[in-house]
Formats: structure tokens, C-alpha cells, sequence
């Protein structure tokens, strides 16, 4: 922690470093308690950057304790930044988490010393708890500064006003991309890019229903329009639900079932269908076009009472085998994420839905659900987003055609 960091930490905050080596936005110095160390911040995405050399560690969480990501900021002597993402285990405890994230995000081992401070952001539901950390072994792995993975592309984001949309959308974000975010609830689309778009409007809402094939073409139209051509599309809009063949006796029951079917057909399928056809017509041919489709581990088996879910899925899977040929010659990727239990508002409707059909309490439902997972968790919609950043960026370029699952182990084929 030597070198660059005694510049950047210079006392009266004038070191090289004057713009945040995480977004590019100007840093200012505040003293906000006398007892504790002054600190940088970022004007722009309001990072935190403490005036001491040893502090090395963060982790966000929420309010209510659960914890929801790290962040580090850990200088080496070669003057270089990190801040990887990263979540906390259940069951682990947050340095247990922080060194863990530590070593597998930059390769270093890390001592954690004493809490410095646990503060939160103004208007925000999280909380910040920062570490003093030496680290102590390892090689640290640093990425080139100032290289972010989509830098310049154009992407489209369908569902992203939440759950793994809002993430993979906010990543791309902050890997440079240029990202049109399209949703049907246009009032939870407004406030997130409001709060994320850092006055250069880069991300940018769209409001479009993907059943709807004349919105979907207004929509593909006006990103093209504003920004000439779409590199990257994720298919992430989607709908779940019980469809069960012989739901009851109930009346009307059958009709409210066909009602659903129809409704995830039409959204987790024909939607995607729109989107991409729409989409290709502007991506550009020789190597950096990709098409992401969001299908599930409910694409490779099936559930009892999920039919119209997993026969939309397994057709993700088809569809996305079948497109990645046709779009082969011109050298576009094609490729469908099969996540599988993930911590979004659906997986929550989903637990208390099985939780009411087997007659027991949700915390029971998600225990046993938790339990049929090898690694015994569920997954973060960022560790879904870091999946799709890999297959949308020249890393992934050599990927197509895949169903690539992301579910602790929960299936292995």
C-alpha cells in the first residue's frame, strides 16, 4: 500500500489523483467528523474514498442488514484502482465475505485490522461499513486503468427497471456502455437511470411492452435514432406463474389459467422474438453484435405446475441454438443464461407461491429450496450481470450458441 497511495492520500488531498478512479467524476475533500479521517469524494456516483493508505475495505448492504454487495477500493504500488463487486454468503460473516471477495476478485489476501466507520448515503437504503485491511499475500490482479469492457456500444436492455435487468443494465452502464433500458412500468424506469445516469445520458428509459410488436419497433427505432445502431441486446422481460393442467374446480379457473399461459408464451417468447428481429436489423455485422437471452434452469427440467414456464424457457434454449447458426456468418453471438434460484421480486412471488401450494410457510419453502442447491444458496442478479458482461464483451467472443446455467449446482448438464 505504499507508492501511489501516499500520493493519492497526501494530507491536503492534492495529490494526482483528482478525478474518481471509478466513474471519472470530480473528487472534493470533506472533513465531516473531527474524529474521523477526511475523506474524497466522488461528485458524481458519491463514492467514498477515506484519506488513509490503510483503508482498503467496504461493503454495502441494506438497512435491514442484509448485505447486497462489497466494495474496495485497494491501492498497489503500481498506482492502480480496483473496485470489484461482489455479495456476502449466508451464513458468512461480513470479513469472512470481505476477504473471500478480496482473494477471489484481485488474487490478494487481506488482514482486517479494526472498523473505521459505518456510514450511509443520503436518500439511499444502504449502508457502507469500512474496514482498516492490510493485505498480506497474494499477487494482486489489477486491471488497466481507465479500460472499461463495453465502452462505446449501444446496448438494450428489455425488463430492466428490476431483478437481474436492472443489474446487468447498471453494469453495462458502468462499463461504458450506452444502454437503452425498456420496461412497461415506466415510473420505477424513470427514478432507477435517473439515480444512475451521471449527466451524460447514457442511459436512457424506454417505455415498451415486448407482447406488443408495434411498440417493440417504436422502441428499437427510437434507440437506433439516437444512437445509430444497437450492439447488444439482452432479452431479459419476462413472466412467471403456476399454469397447472387440471388447476381445480373452481369456477372460471380455466379460463384465469389459459389467461396465464398465454401471458408467459407470449412475453418469455413470442416478446423475445420481436425484440431480436427488430434488434438484428441494426446490429452490426463482424464480431462485436450479441444477442443474450435470459432463459432459466427451468429450461433444462421441468416442474410440476410450471408447464407454460418451463416450455417457454426449454424455447429460449431452442430459439437460441437455431438463432445462433443463422446469425453465425455474420459473426454475431448468440447465447441464453439459465439462472437459476435468484434474489429478484419474481424468485419472492415464486416462494410464497410454491410456499401456499405445499401448505407451509415461505421461510420454510426457501429453506427446502435452498437445501436442493448444492452450494446451498440462492444467486445475486449481479453475479448474473457479470456472466452477461463476460458474453457481451470481446472476452466472450468466441461463445455462441450456449445455455450457460448459473445456479449453485442445482443442474449440471
Amino acid at each position: 500500500m505504499d507508492g501511489g497511495a501516499r500520493d493519492f492520500f497526501h494530507d491536503d488531498g492534492a495529490g494526482p489523483y483528482t478525478h474518481c478512479p471509478r466513474c471519472g467524476g470530480p473528487l472534493e475533500r470533506r472533513v465531516v467528523f473531527s474524529h474521523d479521517p477526511p475523506r474524497l469524494v466522488c461528485t458524481v456516483c458519491r463514492f467514498v474514498f477515506y484519506l488513509d493508505p490503510k483503508v482498503a475495505v467496504g461493503a454495502v448492504c441494506r438497512k435491514d442488514g442484509k448485505i447486497v454487495m462489497l466494495r474496495r477500493a485497494v491501492e498497489p504500488a503500481c498506482g492502480k484502482w480496483v473496485f470489484p463487486g461482489g455479495y456476502v454468503d449466508r451464513g458468512e460473516t461480513l470479513e469472512e465475505a470481505a476477504r473471500r471477495e478480496t482473494r477471489e476478485e484481485i488474487g490478494a489476501e487481506i488482514r482486517l485490522t479494526r472498523l473505521v466507520n459505518v456510514y450511509s448515503y443520503a436518500g439511499r437504503p444502504v449502508v457502507v461499513v469500512v474496514y482498516e485491511a492490510d493485505v498480506v499475500g497474494g499477487e494482486i490482479r489489477v486491471r488497466e486503468e481507465g479500460v472499461m469492457l463495453l465502452e462505446g456500444r449501444v446496448a438494450v436492455v428489455t425488463g430492466g427497471g428490476r431483478g437481474i435487468g436492472r443489474a446487468i443494465a447498471e453494469l453495462f452502464y458502468r462499463e461504458g456502455a450506452r444502454v437503452a433500458v425498456a420496461s412497461r412500468n415506466t415510473k420505477m424506469l424513470q427514478a432507477f437511470t435517473m439515480e444512475l445516469n451521471a449527466g451524460d445520458h447514457r442511459i436512457v428509459p424506454f417505455r415498451c411492452d415486448v407482447t406488443d410488436k408495434d411498440e417493440v419497433e417504436v422502441m428499437i427505432g427510437n434507440v437506433v435514432e439516437v444512437w445509430d445502431r444497437v450492439d447488444i441486446l439482452v432479452n431479459n422481460a419476462g413472466a412467471s406463474g403456476m399454469t397447472p393442467i387440471e388447476p381445480g374446480d373452481e369456477p372460471g379457473l380455466d379460463d384465469a389459467i389459459e389467461a396465464k399461459w398465454r401471458e408467459i408464451l407470449s412475453t418469455n417468447l413470442t416478446g423475445l422474438y420481436y425484440c431480436t428481429r427488430e434488434a438484428v436489423r441494426h446490429m452490426p455485422s463482424g464480431g462485436a453484435g450479441r444477442v443474450l437471452n435470459l432463459s432459466s434452469v427451468l429450461g433444462k427440467f421441468g416442474v410440476p405446475g410450471y408447464a407454460a414456464y418451463c416450455a417457454s424457457k426449454h424455447g429460449v434454449i431452442g430459439f437460441t441454438k437455431a438463432l445462433a447458426l443463422e446469425l453465425a456468418p455474420r459473426k454475431i453471438t448468440v447465447n441464453a443464461l439459465c439462472p437459476g434460484w435468484v434474489e429478484t421480486e419474481m424468485a419472492r412471488a415464486g416462494i410464497e407461491e410454491g410456499a401456499r401450494r405445499d401448505g407451509m410457510a415461505a421461510e420454510e419453502f426457501r429453506r427446502q429450496a435452498e437445501k436442493r442447491v448444492p452450494l446451498g444458496r440462492f444467486i445475486a442478479p449481479q453475479e448474473v450481470a457479470r456472466l452477461a458482461l463476460f458474453l457481451a464483451s470481446d472476452e466472450g467472443s468466441g461463445i455462441t450458441g450456449q445455455s450457460i446455467n448459473l445456479d449453485g449446482g442445482a443442474a449440471m448438464w
